[in-house]
């Protein structure tokens, strides 16, 4: 279709010879009345064929302004992109039906908004979904970046608050603020059993010779006393030594009086073991599952002061024995821990599968802690399996952290096996 040039005065340089009007006197064209009417006719085609060149420019002029816009709104704003389009497809059909002379030029314009359209749809709909796909791995795992200013505005109160949040699976010191606003770093295992466990304590024999010396703080420094009832090491809220000396030292932190815990893990590992190698060089593992520390206060420090406590020629001898706590397994068995007391005479006292608290012997003296292991009923020699005491023995033989677990006066038959003198008895909370 030929271009229609819409110039009033080359119409009027191109009349035909015998085309109605006259010349004025100054050489000016006057056309007749019919030229005039035809004259008018093509400069309103001229008018409208202007006005749609300028609408075109306008609605492309819009779909830059869209673009823009839909950079960063396109995703929320799809259906009213539809509108749009659909609005300019209904404007522009009305273009092309008034004027057919300028339907090849507004078909090729419709299809260059449609292209643009959809190109914008199409880049735009790869970038929303590159971002939803970063906005899910964002929600799904924090960056570490987040945890760390997490752990600075908010820091957690325990390795099981650490394990909920973040789903760690490393072992290793982590920073902890208690309930009291005290704040501390210590192990925490986020392996065994689920994870988030705090170690709060570890008993520790620096000399099993050194009968209620200096070092004997889960029994008595002081010497054998029975007026002291020891150094209250298991009742006090004293701390001592560091998380990563726990298997050189004995160790007490903040949480082992503050924490409100539900079940306990107890592990036994070489002395002198360095921190990175706590979990793997643990011989035998265990933990309780039934949340019987609740009903004690949540801590061994509220267990032994307010339920069972720790003092000398005030109860009887196994029946005033505490609480024996059924535990499972983690690395190790009942079997494996009975080998481990050669001793007859100790195989005849304990059942294995247990942890039991406070209990007393012949003398009336206290025992804290007997790991893995209960005294059988009306068995009365708990300083040989257990732990901790109130630092009195009448004849001083086995005054100690560690008791009488070497004892040697009536042969091999009371004595335990070295692995478990020569290890720390790590504690930890859950």
């Amino acid at each position: 279709m030929r271009a229609v040039k819409y110039n009033v005065y080359d119409e009027v340089e191109d009349r035909p010879s015998n085309q109605d009007g006259v010349v004025s006197v100054t050489g000016g064209y006057q056309p007749s009345g019919e030229a005039e009417r035809r004259l008018s006719e093509k400069c309103v085609k001229g008018v409208v064929a202007v006005l749609l060149l300028a609408a075109a420019v306008a609605v492309v002029a819009a779909i830059f302004t869209l673009h823009f816009q839909f950079k960063g709104t396109w995703y929320q704003d799809s259906a009213e992109v539809d509108i749009a389009v659909r609005k300019l497809n209904d404007t522009l059909m009305q273009f092309k039906d008034a004027n057919d002379e300028n339907s090849a030029k507004i078909d090729i314009v419709l299809r260059e908004l449609k292209d643009s359209i959809r190109q914008l749809n199409d880049v735009n709909y790869g970038k929303f979904q590159d971002i939803e796909e970063n906005l899910r791995h964002l929600k799904e795992s924090k960056s570490k970046e987040s945890m760390i200013l997490e752990s600075i505005t908010n820091p957690p109160s325990s390795c099981n608050e650490i394990n909920r949040r973040n789903g760690t699976d490393k072992n290793g010191i982590y920073k902890l603020q208690d309930a009291e606003g005290n704040v501390f770093h210590t192990y925490c295992d986020m392996s065994t059993a689920g994870g988030g466990w705090t170690l709060v304590a570890s008993v520790h024999e620096n000399n099993m010779k050194g009968r209620c010396t200096d070092g004997d703080r889960w029994s008595s420094e002081q010497g054998n006393n029975v007026n002291l009832n020891g150094d209250g090491f298991w009742e006090n809220r004293a701390i001592h030594g560091s998380p990563a000396s726990a298997t050189s030292d004995d160790y007490k932190n903040y949480a082992y009086f503050t924490m409100n815990a539900s079940d306990v893990m107890i592990w036994q590992v070489p002395n002198d073991t360095p921190m990175p190698r706590f979990e793997s060089s643990s011989f035998l593992k265990y933990h309780t599952t039934s949340g019987f520390l609740k009903q004690y206060g949540g801590n061994f420090a509220s267990l032994f002061t307010n339920h069972y406590s720790m003092k000398a020629k005030q109860y009887k001898p196994n029946a005033d024995n505490g609480p024996a706590i059924p535990i499972s397994w983690d690395r190790g068995n009942n079997e494996e821990l009975l080998t481990m007391y050669p001793g007859s005479r100790v195989l005849e006292e304990v059942d294995a599968g247990y942890i039991q608290f406070r209990t007393i012997n012949w003398e009336q003296s206290a025992y804290a802690l007997c790991p893995g292991v209960k005294m059988k009923s009306g068995k009365k020699n708990p300083e040989h399996p257990c732990v901790g005491s109130t630092g009195y023995n009448p004849d001083g033989n086995y005054c100690g952290d560690f008791a009488a677990r070497d004892f040697e006066t009536a042969a091999a038959e009371w004595q335990l096996d070295e692995r478990l003198i020569s290890s720390v008895v790590m504690i930890f909370y859950r």
